[in-house]
C-alpha cells in the first residue's frame, strides 16, 4: 500500500472538517435537525475539538493522509520522550475498510517498539474501532462511561495476533495490496515471494462475502496446497489456504477463495 503523510497546512481547513463530520454523520443525523443546523453543530465540534488538541497536544505531528495522489484522511500523533500517543486517525467513509487505518497503526506499533516507548490512545467506549485496536494487541488500562484508554504493549507476538484479523479481511483490503508482495518463509531456507496480481468478487449476499485471489510465485519453487502463512508489509500475518492453478508466461499461479461471514460492521454499514 502506497501511502503519503504530508503536514497539514491552511488550505486543508475544509478537508479536516470534512474527514471530522464524517465520523460524526450518522450520530447526528439520527437527531432530526436539517443539514444547516447539523453542519453548524459540526462546525462548532470540530473548532473545540482543535483548540483542545492544540492545548493539550501543542507539539503534536499533524498529517493529512493521501493515497494515489488523493487525500483521504488524517492523522495526529503526539511523540513524547517516554510514549507515543495516536491522539486522532480518522478516514474519509469512501476509503474505509481497505486496510489505511491499520497499515498506519502498525507501522506506529513498529515504531513504538524499535524506540521503547508505549503507543497509547482513547477511544469513545462505543467507537467500533476498539475491536481493531484489541486484535492489534491493544489493551484498556483506565477510562470512564464514555471513554477508554488503551495501550500497546512493547512486547509480545505482533505477527501472531496480525493472523488473526483475518475475517476482517475484505476484497477491498487486499484489492488495495495488488501488485505488492507476500512472503512465504520456511525454516532453514529463503522465502518465496508471491504477487497477489487479481481479486475477484464473487457473488456476495448481505450476510456472506465471496472473492478470490490470485497470487503469481517463481517457477522454480512450487508451493503444494495447503495452508499456508504469509507475511505482508502492510496487513501483517495472514495465514491463507492455496491452491496451485498453473503455470502462466510469468510463474507459478496461486488460488485462495474466502467465503466468509460479514462482520456486524460490515452489515450495519
Amino acid at each position: 500500500m502506497h501511502l503519503l503523510l504530508r503536514q497539514t497546512m491552511s488550505d486543508d481547513e475544509e478537508f479536516l472538517f470534512d474527514v471530522y463530520a464524517s465520523t460524526r454523520a450518522e450520530e447526528v443525523a439520527a437527531w432530526g435537525w436539517d443539514p444547516a443546523r447539523r453542519r453548524a453543530f459540526l462546525r462548532m465540534q470540530f473548532d473545540a475539538r482543535r483548540r483542545a488538541y492544540q492545548a493539550a497536544y501543542p507539539d503534536a505531528d499533524d498529517r493529512v493522509i493521501v493515497q494515489g495522489g488523493q487525500a483521504v484522511g488524517r492523522i495526529l500523533v503526539r511523540r513524547a520522550d517516554d510514549h507515543i500517543r495516536l491522539v486522532d486517525i480518522a478516514i474519509l467513509p469512501r476509503y474505509r475498510k481497505a486496510g489505511i487505518g491499520t497499515c498506519l497503526i502498525r507501522e506506529l506499533i513498529a515504531e513504538s517498539r524499535s524506540s521503547r516507548r508505549p503507543l497509547r490512545l482513547q477511544v469513545a467506549t462505543d467507537n467500533r474501532a476498539t475491536g481493531l485496536y484489541e486484535r492489534l494487541g491493544f489493551s484498556v488500562t483506565g477510562g470512564d462511561a464514555a471513554y477508554r484508554e488503551m495501550e500497546c504493549r512493547l512486547e509480545g507476538p505482533m505477527e501472531t495476533r496480525a493472523a488473526t484479523l483475518l475475517d476482517d479481511l475484505s476484497a477491498s483490503v487486499f484489492a488495495a495490496q495488488l501488485d505488492t508482495e507476500f512472503r512465504v518463509a520456511f525454516e532453514g531456507v529463503p522465502p518465496v515471494t508471491l504477487e497477489l496480481f487479481e481479486v475477484t468478487e464473487g457473488a456476495s449476499t448481505s450476510a456472506q462475502a465471496h472473492f478470490s485471489l490470485v497470487f503469481r510465485g517463481p517457477h522454480d519453487r512450487v508451493l503444494s496446497q495447503g495452508m499456508c502463512r504469509m507475511e505482508h508489509a502492510a496487513l501483517g500475518a495472514v495465514v491463507l489456504f492455496i491452491v496451485p492453478i498453473g503455470p502462466d508466461s510469468r510463474g507459478m499461479r496461486y488460488q485462495a477463495v474466502f467465503n466468509r461471514l460479514r462482520t456486524p460492521e460490515e452489515t450495519s454499514s
